[in-house]
């Protein structure tokens, strides 16, 4: 977990060949035994979802961290101490990840989940990044990234100055017309609906 932690706060700045090595380590580890004690609870789903986001597209790490959280559910999924919001924070960490339809993985959660009295189908489908809960925990962790905020307030002036708009400064709206670009001359058909593509989803390897 904490490879995975490094590896997103310092991913602008390590080469590929130091996140191999990285990567490497991890799967070295994960074939011991007693990682399963090392990452229980949802610390496997955790370290997945800090991959991805570092850029990690090793399948066999992502399938070793699904396997440990299946056993970590097999494990303790119908005991008390397991809350239900803990199943479902790892199937998103998992989703958000982009892994997709582990049938052990969602077998074992539907198990615990209907241990605690939860509503769920047999054929629920939970692993999916489309989904509100994955998309909802990417985007609170984009909302708390400085250096994304920063990213887009500097697209925002690069984009301005390349259309020649004005920028109104904080508390001088009322000072300031309406904007001066015309939408008309930006695209061919100004009253067809606009489509936005926000990219890749914080880097999760789809």
């Amino acid at each position: 977990l904490e490879e995975a932690n490094q590896l997103t706060s310092s991913s602008d700045d390590l080469k590929s060949k130091q996140l191999e090595v990285i990567v490497e380590q991890a799967l070295e580890r994960l074939k011991h035994s007693a990682v399963q004690i090392e990452l229980g609870g949802r610390k496997a789903a955790d370290a997945a979802f800090w991959f991805a986001l570092a850029g990690v597209k090793e399948q066999a790490l992502f399938e070793r961290l699904v396997e440990l959280s299946t056993l970590e559910l097999e494990r303790f999924g119908e005991r008390a101490s397991c809350r239900t919001k803990d199943i479902y924070q790892i199937l998103e960490r998992f989703a958000a990840a982009g892994v997709i339809c582990d049938a052990g993985l969602e077998r074992a959660a539907v198990l615990s989940l209907k241990s605690k009295g939860d509503a769920v189908g047999s054929n629920s489908i939970f692993l999916d990044l489309h989904s509100e809960r994955p998309l909802l925990l990417i985007w609170k962790f984009s909302t708390k990234q400085k250096k994304q905020r920063a990213f887009l307030q500097s697209a925002i002036r690069h984009w301005e100055r390349q259309r020649g708009i004005q920028t109104i400064p904080e508390g001088k709206t009322a000072e300031y017309s309406s904007s001066s670009e015309c939408w008309c001359d930006a695209f061919d058909d100004a009253t067809r609906p606009l489509v936005v593509d926000i990219g890749c989803g914080m880097g999760v390897s789809i």
